[in-house]
Protein backbone atom coordinates (compact mmCIF):
# COMPACT_ATOMS: atom_id res chain seq x y z
CA UNK A 1 0.00 0.00 0.00
CA UNK A 2 1.18 2.91 -1.35
CA UNK A 3 0.80 6.68 1.05
CA UNK A 4 1.22 9.71 0.17
CA UNK A 5 2.03 12.94 2.63
CA UNK A 6 0.07 16.07 1.72
CA UNK A 7 1.00 19.36 3.04
CA UNK A 8 -2.14 21.90 3.49
CA UNK A 9 -1.62 25.66 3.71
CA UNK A 10 -3.18 26.32 7.55
CA UNK A 11 -4.95 29.54 5.86
CA UNK A 12 -6.17 29.16 2.43
CA UNK A 13 -6.41 25.02 2.69
CA UNK A 14 -4.26 24.85 -0.50
CA UNK A 15 -2.51 21.43 -0.71
CA UNK A 16 0.96 20.92 -1.34
CA UNK A 17 3.38 17.71 -2.37
CA UNK A 18 6.16 18.92 -0.02
CA UNK A 19 6.85 20.72 3.25
CA UNK A 20 9.17 23.08 1.66
CA UNK A 21 6.72 24.13 -0.79
CA UNK A 22 3.69 24.31 1.60
CA UNK A 23 6.20 26.47 4.01
CA UNK A 24 7.46 29.17 0.77
CA UNK A 25 3.16 29.06 -0.37
CA UNK A 26 2.74 30.02 3.67
CA UNK A 27 4.78 32.59 4.59
CA UNK A 28 3.07 34.91 1.83
CA UNK A 29 -0.33 33.50 2.51
CA UNK A 30 -0.22 33.88 6.18
CA UNK A 31 1.25 37.21 7.92
CA UNK A 32 2.71 34.42 10.39
CA UNK A 33 4.41 36.88 12.77
CA UNK A 34 1.21 38.70 13.55
CA UNK A 35 -0.20 34.74 14.02
CA UNK A 36 2.24 34.22 16.42
CA UNK A 37 2.40 37.57 18.11
CA UNK A 38 -1.33 37.17 19.06
CA UNK A 39 -0.68 33.87 20.15
CA UNK A 40 2.23 35.43 22.40
CA UNK A 41 1.07 38.13 23.69
CA UNK A 42 -2.05 36.40 25.18
CA UNK A 43 0.34 34.18 27.14
CA UNK A 44 2.37 36.83 27.64
CA UNK A 45 -1.13 38.51 29.25
CA UNK A 46 -2.08 35.18 31.14
CA UNK A 47 1.70 35.52 32.84
CA UNK A 48 1.31 39.05 33.85
CA UNK A 49 -2.23 38.05 35.69
CA UNK A 50 -0.49 35.74 37.19
CA UNK A 51 2.87 37.07 38.48
CA UNK A 52 1.36 40.16 39.02
CA UNK A 53 3.61 42.53 41.14
CA UNK A 54 6.72 40.36 40.60
CA UNK A 55 6.96 40.95 37.20
CA UNK A 56 7.71 44.66 36.47
CA UNK A 57 8.20 44.52 32.71
CA UNK A 58 7.90 41.43 29.97
CA UNK A 59 7.73 42.32 26.11
CA UNK A 60 8.47 40.25 23.20
CA UNK A 61 9.38 40.47 19.58
CA UNK A 62 8.74 37.59 16.47
CA UNK A 63 10.96 37.70 13.92
CA UNK A 64 11.01 35.47 10.45
CA UNK A 65 14.24 34.15 9.63
CA UNK A 66 13.46 31.98 6.90
CA UNK A 67 15.99 31.51 4.34
CA UNK A 68 16.79 29.47 1.37
CA UNK A 69 19.95 27.34 0.83
CA UNK A 70 21.00 24.51 -1.24
CA UNK A 71 17.80 24.81 -3.58
CA UNK A 72 16.18 24.14 -0.03
CA UNK A 73 13.60 26.94 1.55
CA UNK A 74 13.79 26.91 5.97
CA UNK A 75 11.00 27.88 7.60
CA UNK A 76 11.86 29.55 10.57
CA UNK A 77 10.39 31.87 12.78
CA UNK A 78 11.77 32.68 16.25
CA UNK A 79 10.00 34.56 19.40
CA UNK A 80 12.33 36.44 22.11
CA UNK A 81 10.88 37.42 25.34
CA UNK A 82 12.23 39.78 27.63
CA UNK A 83 11.47 40.71 31.60
CA UNK A 84 12.26 42.13 34.29
CA UNK A 85 11.34 41.03 37.60
CA UNK A 86 10.60 42.62 40.94
CA UNK A 87 14.02 41.78 42.47
CA UNK A 88 15.77 43.30 39.44
CA UNK A 89 16.87 40.02 37.86
CA UNK A 90 16.08 40.08 34.46
CA UNK A 91 16.30 37.47 31.56
CA UNK A 92 16.06 37.38 27.13
CA UNK A 93 15.10 34.05 26.26
CA UNK A 94 13.87 32.75 23.26
CA UNK A 95 10.41 30.70 23.06
CA UNK A 96 8.47 28.67 20.63
CA UNK A 97 6.35 30.82 18.92
CA UNK A 98 4.28 28.00 17.09
CA UNK A 99 3.05 26.55 20.85
CA UNK A 100 1.13 28.49 23.16
CA UNK A 101 1.28 25.91 25.81
CA UNK A 102 4.89 25.39 24.88
CA UNK A 103 5.30 29.36 25.27
CA UNK A 104 3.89 29.54 28.84
CA UNK A 105 5.43 26.61 30.30
CA UNK A 106 9.20 27.85 29.02
CA UNK A 107 8.57 31.44 30.39
CA UNK A 108 7.09 30.68 33.57
CA UNK A 109 9.91 28.08 33.98
CA UNK A 110 12.90 30.99 33.41
CA UNK A 111 10.98 33.34 35.70
CA UNK A 112 10.28 30.72 38.49
CA UNK A 113 14.11 30.08 38.10
CA UNK A 114 14.41 33.63 39.13
CA UNK A 115 12.05 34.22 41.74
CA UNK A 116 13.75 33.40 45.62
CA UNK A 117 10.93 32.02 47.66
CA UNK A 118 13.33 30.81 50.74
CA UNK A 119 15.72 33.06 52.38
CA UNK A 120 17.93 31.54 55.41
CA UNK A 121 20.72 33.36 57.36
CA UNK A 122 21.15 35.61 60.08
CA UNK A 123 18.61 38.40 61.35
CA UNK A 124 20.41 41.83 61.85
CA UNK A 125 18.99 45.21 62.14
CA UNK A 126 20.37 48.34 60.74
CA UNK A 127 19.87 51.69 62.25
CA UNK A 128 20.78 54.60 60.52
CA UNK A 129 19.51 57.97 61.80
CA UNK A 130 16.93 56.44 63.90
CA UNK A 131 15.29 54.32 60.81
CA UNK A 132 15.88 50.47 61.54
CA UNK A 133 16.23 48.04 57.93
CA UNK A 134 16.19 44.81 58.95
CA UNK A 135 18.22 42.42 56.42
CA UNK A 136 18.78 38.53 56.30
CA UNK A 137 22.30 38.14 55.42
CA UNK A 138 22.76 40.70 52.92
CA UNK A 139 19.39 40.88 51.69
CA UNK A 140 16.79 43.68 53.22
CA UNK A 141 13.90 42.34 54.74
CA UNK A 142 11.59 44.73 52.83
CA UNK A 143 12.55 43.51 49.13
CA UNK A 144 12.06 40.44 50.46
CA UNK A 145 8.10 41.37 51.91
CA UNK A 146 7.92 42.95 48.19
CA UNK A 147 8.89 40.04 46.42
CA UNK A 148 6.67 37.77 48.46
CA UNK A 149 4.04 40.01 48.97
CA UNK A 150 0.31 38.41 48.53
CA UNK A 151 1.82 35.39 49.34
CA UNK A 152 1.39 33.01 52.27
CA UNK A 153 4.79 32.90 54.23
CA UNK A 154 6.16 31.57 57.18
CA UNK A 155 8.54 32.74 59.20
CA UNK A 156 10.57 30.89 61.99
CA UNK A 157 13.77 30.91 63.94
CA UNK A 158 15.99 28.14 62.95
CA UNK A 159 18.33 27.97 65.87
Amino acid sequence: MNTKTIYICENCGKQFDTEEDCSKHEDNCVDKIKLYSDRLSNVIEHIKSEYGTHLNDITFKVTNESFEADEHYYSNYRAEVNFILANGNTAVIQVNPYSSSASYQQIKTEINKRLPTKYEGILKIDVDMGIYDPYIDDIEFLDIAKLLQGRKVRLEVIE
